[in-house]
């Protein structure tokens, strides 16, 4: 077993097998430290992980870069891959809100949920999802890293659920990496470390090359 397997396959243990204790835990988001956002913009993130129940499409590889703080929020580039190149590609806009948390801006490029998977789908499903994710776009969420390991996106989803994208600056992040991100949400509280993770396409797929048009 080559290198690349034995890490997808510790970052799959870490974040498909974990049993979930915090679902009778109250949702809470902490508080943040200021963040030097200039400091994401020199890196791709890669979402290599995210809460089992948030609407994350699996086929593909989300890429976040492009990170550039606004007079009122946030804004960042979007690409997703699978191995026949780019999928979807569009700007995310973020607002800050007084109480240091964000919340994202609906625009025509996200009004259809681009996250939202698009396999067997009825109708009605696709719009339940729709109602779902425009809803969440008004929840606000936190971000945390340590500008190195880790770009982490925390919410409490319209049902009061955690949910969690983990961000990472390859493909392939490392046992240690997967220790300093757990130690992070075990840091956070509030049942953080402790819900359930699975891992995203980025984490198993090829390299790519995120820079192509």
């Amino acid at each position: 077993m080559n290198i690349v397997a034995i890490l997808s396959l510790c970052l799959a243990t870490y974040v498909g097998e974990a049993t979930s204790h915090a679902s009778n835990i109250e949702c809470r988001l902490p508080v943040t430290k200021e963040i030097d956002f200039a400091q994401l913009r020199e890196k791709n993130w890669y979402s290599t992980s995210h809460t089992k129940h948030s609407r994350s499409r699996t086929d593909v590889c989300a890429v976040l870069s492009d990170v550039e703080e606004t007079n009122g929020g946030l804004d960042f580039h979007y690409k997703m891959f699978n191995n026949s190149g780019i999928v979807n590609n569009f700007t995310i806009h973020t607002k800050l809100q007084p109480s240091g948390k964000y919340t994202w801006e609906p625009t025509s490029e996200t009004g259809k949920d681009p996250f939202s998977p698009t396999d067997t789908e009825t109708e009605m499903e696709k719009e339940r999802d729709h109602i779902e994710w425009s809803s969440d776009y008004m929840k606000p969420h936190n971000y945390l890293t340590d500008y190195k390991t880790y770009l982490l996106e925390l919410q409490c989803d319209i049902k009061g659920k955690q949910s969690v994208w983990i961000h990472t600056p390859t493909q392939y992040p490392t046992a240690d990496d997967i220790i300093r991100i757990h130690n992070r949400l075990l840091d956070v509280g509030f049942g953080w470390d402790d819900i359930y993770l699975v891992s995203s396409s980025c984490a198993v797929m090829q390299p790519i090359n995120i820079n192509s048009k």
